[in-house]
C-alpha cells in the first residue's frame, strides 16, 4: 500500500457572497461569462488579442429593450420592476473590435437563431429561466474536486479531516479507479449530510493496488473431506449462538460469501446455511429457539426517520429459520409497526433514539410457551410478543405485543434449563415462570 498522500482543500466558497460566473460559450466559441443577483445580469468577457469586446444584451418581458456594454464587468437590468412581469428572454450577441474599428469577431450566446440582428420585439427571443441559471450556478460553485493520482489500476480510499484532526466525511472506500489522475466530488457535507463550515481541510489519500486474500485455516470442520471450502461469513465473525437437540446455530451481521448463519450438528460438521446480506440490522443480534423446528433472530437496524428528517430511530425486526432444512419460514409480524419504515415488514416496534450516537436498544432475545421475549432498553424492559408457528406451512405470525414487563436496565435473557427465563437487569437477574 502506497504511504498516504496529504492534500489541503478549502470550503469556503460554499457561502461566498462573490458572483458566481458561468461560461456561457460552446467549445468552439470565445468565453463569455454571465452571473445574476435575480434582478440583474452581469457579463465577464475578456479581448481576443488586441480586440476588445462589445456585447449587446436584448432583454425582453412585456417590455424590453438592448443594452450595449463595452466595460467588463457590465450590467444589465433584467427585474419585473424595470420590464414588467412575464418570461424574461435574452439575446446576446458579442463582438470583438480591432485597433482599426473592424469587427475581427462575432458570436450570438443567446437566442442564436437571431444571430447578429438586434431584435426589437420579443418574438423569436427565447425564454431564459433566470431561477435556474441561478441555482445552477450555486450548485455548481458549491462542488470541490479533489484530485487523486494512481501510478497504476488500483483502489483508492479518499477522507477528509478537519483542522483540528477530526473525521468530516468518508468520501470514497476502496474506490476502483485507472492510473492517471481522477476528480472525486465532495459537495461540502459531512458524514451526517449537514452543511461543512467554511475552512481548511485535510484531503487523506491512499492508494493500493487492490487486496487479495490466501486460506489459512477453517474451523468446525467435523469430519469435512474438504478442508479448504469456507463457508462461515467473510466480513464479520459469529456474534450469536443458538442450541436444539444437540444442534447448534452460529450467526453472524452479515456476509457477502459464504453463510452468516450456519447449523452445526454435534461434531461441528455444517448440515445447512444461509446468507445474509449487509441491508439487514446489524446494532445488535441475538437468537431464540422456538418451540418446534424454527428458530428466530431479532435484530435491530438503524434507519431514518419517518417522521423526523435527518434523525435515526431504533427497528427491532425478526427472521426466522428451520433447523432441519435450508428452507427459510416467512415471518408475518402484525405489528403496528410492521409498515412504518419502507421495506421493513419484519418491524417488530420502531423508536426514535435519544441523541444520534445512543447505543444499541437491543439487549437480548428468548422464546417460551409460544412467546417472543425481547429485552428492550428504549421500551424500558421486557417486551412479550405472541408467536403462532405454523410448520406445515413454513411460516410464523407475530401478533402485536402483549404485555411489557418493566425493567429498570434490560439486559440479556434465556431460556431457563428447569423452566421459565431468566433475564438480567443491571446487576440484578430475575426469574420468570411462563
Amino acid at each position: 500500500m502506497k504511504p498516504l498522500l496529504l492534500l489541503l482543500a478549502t470550503v469556503s466558497a460554499l457561502h461566498a457572497a462573490e458572483p458566481v460566473w458561468r461560461n456561457l460559450a460552446t467549445p468552439v466559441q470565445p468565453p463569455v461569462e454571465m452571473a445574476s443577483d435575480g434582478t440583474s445580469i452581469a457579463l465577464r468577457i475578456e479581448p481576443l488579442g488586441d480586440a476588445k469586446p462589445v456585447a449587446s444584451l436584448a432583454a425582453w418581458r412585456t417590455k424590453g429593450g438592448t443594452t450595449k456594454i463595452d466595460r467588463f464587468p457590465g450590467k444589465a437590468n433584467v427585474s419585473e420592476k424595470a420590464l414588467g412581469a412575464g418570461p424574461l428572454r435574452l439575446w446576446l450577441h458579442v463582438q470583438w473590435i480591432g485597433l482599426d474599428k473592424s469587427v475581427v469577431r462575432e458570436e450570438t450566446y443567446l437566442s442564436p437563431g437571431l444571430a447578429g440582428h438586434a431584435p426589437a420585439s420579443p418574438e423569436g427571443m427565447e425564454v431564459f429561466d433566470l431561477g435556474a441559471f441561478i441555482r445552477e450556478s450555486l450548485a455548481e460553485a458549491s462542488r470541490i474536486r479533489i484530485p487523486v493520482e494512481m501510478p497504476r489500476d488500483g483502489k483508492a480510499t479518499v477522507v477528509i479531516d478537519d483542522a483540528d484532526g477530526r473525521r468530516v466525511r468518508n468520501l470514497a472506500s476502496a474506490l476502483p479507479l485507472p492510473a492517471g489522475r481522477t476528480l472525486l466530488e465532495w459537495d461540502g457535507r459531512r458524514e451526517d449530510g449537514t452543511l461543512a463550515a467554511p475552512g481548511t481541510y485535510r484531503i487523506r489519500t491512499a492508494t493500493h493496488d487492490g487486496l487479495s486474500y490466501e486460506m489459512m485455516t477453517t474451523f468446525g470442520n467435523g469430519g469435512e473431506t474438504n478442508l479448504w471450502a469456507s463457508y462461515g461469513p467473510n466480513h464479520t465473525a459469529f456474534r450469536s449462538l443458538v442450541a436444539h437437540d444437540g444442534l447448534v446455530s452460529a450467526s453472524s451481521f452479515f456476509t457477502e460469501g459464504g453463510n452468516s448463519t450456519d447449523v452445526f450438528d454435534a461434531s461441528g460438521a455444517l448440515l445447512h446455511g444461509w446468507g445474509e446480506i449487509w441491508t439487514l440490522g446489524n446494532e445488535a443480534l441475538y437468537h431464540a429457539d422456538g418451540a418446534g423446528d424454527f428458530f428466530y433472530s431479532v435484530r435491530e437496524a438503524r434507519r431514518d426517520s419517518p417522521d423526523a428528517p435527518g434523525a435515526k430511530v431504533s427497528v427491532i425486526e425478526c427472521f426466522a429459520y428451520r433447523w432441519s432444512g435450508r428452507h427459510r419460514p416467512e415471518v408475518r409480524v402484525q405489528t403496528p409497526d410492521a409498515r412504518r419504515i419502507p421495506g421493513e415488514r419484519n418491524a417488530l416496534r420502531v423508536a426514535p433514539y435519544p441523541a444520534p450516537d445512543a447505543p444499541a436498544s437491543l439487549a437480548g432475545a428468548a422464546f417460551l410457551a409460544g412467546r417472543l421475549y425481547v429485552s428492550d432498553r428504549l421500551a424500558g424492559g421486557l417486551a412479550v410478543y405472541p408467536v403462532d408457528e405454523r410448520f406445515n406451512d413454513h411460516r410464523a405470525d407475530i401478533r402485536p405485543r402483549e404485555r411489557l414487563l418493566p425493567l429498570a436496565a434490560p439486559g440479556p435473557v434465556c431460556r431457563s434449563i428447569v423452566g421459565g427465563l431468566v433475564v438480567a437487569s443491571g446487576r440484578d437477574l430475575f426469574s420468570l415462570a411462563s
